[in-house]
């Protein structure tokens, strides 16, 4: 029951209290380090600081199948993208009027890693590689190696490229 002449306001006056820091707003300003990012430049090796921001996985990624396109162009093979990003290849090469499913590596370390891992909402999502899910895998390493194993390593977690599997530049 509501009494007569008492609305919203509360009739006895509350105490003022004060936070040891302010709540922070539900809309905050937008980030300001772009501006700084987009001006700034590494002298060094002339590139945008911003591209910095990017994963640095997926710029591996990128850059490893950059290189394979452009390798399987130079040995005369055409190569094609897929449109889907959930496939377990990277590009399709045409060999001879037959097409090869290519996953494509970067890797840093002797070991090549073969599992695919990502996030999601719940976590990190790691998948194995199943049976003849690629044909050739294509790997490429930081001093510009390339390896072309020409078979699907499915069940395993890792390999260590041979150098049967080397893929030569041409002399210049």
């Amino acid at each position: 029951m509501l009494a007569e002449r008492v609305g919203f306001e509360p009739t006895v006056p509350l105490p003022a209290r004060q936070f040891s820091r302010l709540l922070p707003s539900t809309t905050r300003s937008p980030l300001q380090w772009q501006n700084y990012i987009i001006d700034y430049t590494l002298e060094r090796y002339g590139i945008p600081l911003y591209h910095l921001c990017m994963r640095t996985t997926q710029r591996k990624g990128d850059l490893a199948v950059a290189q394979a396109i452009a390798t399987f162009t130079r040995l005369g093979y055409d190569s094609a993208l897929p449109i889907t990003e959930s496939a377990a290849y990277d590009i399709i090469v045409d060999k001879d009027n037959k097409l090869y499913r290519v996953q494509v590596r970067y890797s840093s370390t002797k070991d090549v890693e073969l599992r695919r891992i990502h996030s999601n909402s719940k976590g990190y999502v790691i998948k194995k590689t199943k049976k003849d899910a690629y044909d050739w895998l294509y790997v490429l390493f930081p001093d510009r190696r390339e390896y072309l194993v020409k078979r699907c390593m499915d069940g395993r977690r890792s390999i260590k490229p041979g150098e049967d599997c080397r893929i030569l530049s041409p002399d210049v």
